[in-house]
């Protein structure tokens, strides 16, 4: 895998794994804009369907570098 000039596969990684903490607060977010009803079911179902597409891409990057 090339990379752009200075960055490393572990730095790389890292901000992978920030991004994968960043998703899962996404999570959260979604489950307490549903509590409160700010959204339908549909919409939180949709989220969350999008979410655990996005999560798994960021997941099969992170191990791919390691």
């Amino acid at each position: 895998m090339r990379f752009p000039l200075g960055y490393t596969e572990p730095r790389i990684a890292r901000f992978i794994s920030m991004a994968i903490g960043s998703c899962s607060e996404v999570e959260t977010w979604i489950s307490y804009a549903f509590d409160l009803e700010y959204i339908t079911q549909a919409q939180r179902d949709d989220w969350l369907q999008s979410y655990a597409r996005i999560y798994g891409m960021l997941v099969n990057l992170r191990e791919k570098l390691r």
